[in-house]
């Protein structure tokens, strides 16, 4: 049994008894963010991403160190869970900081799993040219910070396709980035990439032009199911949804709104969302195309403007 500690200290117990067979304690740099919400497992190796911006596989049996891998610098961004194997890959995700922010945001890498290697990364903010990169409304790329992946991805080994949640950008209000009336992809969203080469294969932007704390970072879960339509039990439903259709979901999709939802995880189609919490950030959803209408009355339009009420709180519905 292998459990995970504040400052990145890892054991290994006895899970018959509890007796401690190993330890692994990281030496971090100080005032380092040392939060880390999994590890992964593969053969004999235990998969960390470190507090300090590397990767690092550890001898599942005795602790030590088979591979380390510096991923960046740890003063721009920090890696606040761990990472998921899929097809001798190791997929990761990251937070990124204010301060000393990285212009761009943050991104999703691959590495390979048996030495550590980069095998690409894709960045979350596009870069000038890229699809999306109208929806910044020419905002240069030096303030376009922040926008972070740090939950933990899922993966479809039949499509191939590996899917995560997004965060928001900073400054928290649009009126303070400069970016009012702008989408900022892909903020808020979740992407589909393309397990060998990081491509974006399809998004859904949850929550369009961002100006709350409400990120969209959390678990997709991918389900396989018949779908059974009922209007009754969901917000807004797409009206082309078949009776008895077998589809490859992506289900129970959660952000900070409250709201979740779910998707056919092949194509990235709108299927419903349910609200389940009290909300008021988002006005409407389309129900053939999922997208999101936000309540402008709670977007402050001038620099010393207050914000309104809005639910929830940064804290979250999820």
């Amino acid at each position: 049994m292998y459990l995970t500690h504040p400052k990145n200290f890892i054991q290994a117990l006895d899970a018959r008894n509890g007796d401690v067979l190993w330890e692994y304690r990281r030496h971090l740099p100080a005032g380092t963010i040392s939060v880390l919400r999994n590890i992964a497992i593969y053969d004999d190796k235990l998969i960390i991403a470190t507090a300090d911006a590397h990767l690092l596989a550890l001898d599942a049996r005795k602790g030590d160190v088979v591979w380390e891998t510096r991923v960046g610098d740890y003063k721009k961004f920090s890696h606040t869970s761990g990472p998921i194997v899929a097809k001798g890959k190791v997929f990761t995700g990251r937070s990124c900081l204010i301060k000393n922010a990285l212009p761009g945001g943050c991104f999703i890498a691959a590495h390979d799993v048996n030495n550590g290697k980069e095998l690409w990364r894709r960045y979350l903010i596009p870069r000038p040219g890229e699809p999306g990169d109208e929806s910044w409304g020419g905002l240069p790329m030096e303030k376009r910070i922040h926008l972070g992946a740090w939950g933990v991805g899922s993966f479809d080994g039949d499509l191939n396709l590996l899917y995560w949640g997004t965060s928001v950008p900073a400054p928290t209000a649009a009126v303070h980035r400069g970016t009012v009336g702008h989408d900022l992809l892909y903020a808020n969203s979740t992407l589909a990439l393309d397990g060998d080469t990081g491509e974006i294969v399809w998004y859904f932007q949850h929550l369009p032009r961002p100006n709350w704390d409400l990120d969209h970072t959390f678990e997709r879960i991918l389900v396989d199911s018949e779908l059974r339509p009922n209007m009754q039990a969901t917000w807004e439903q797409n009206p082309r949804i078949q009776p008895g259709a077998k589809c490859k979901l992506m289900t129970g999709i959660p952000g900070k709104t409250g709201i979740v939802w779910t998707l056919d995880r092949a194509t990235g189609e709108f299927l419903w969302a349910k609200e389940t919490v009290q909300q008021n950030v988002i006005r409407g959803i389309d129900s053939e195309t999922g997208r999101v209408t936000v309540n402008e009355s709670l977007i402050p339009k001038h620099m010393d403007e207050a914000y309104d009420l809005a639910c929830p709180s940064p804290y979250g519905g999820k």
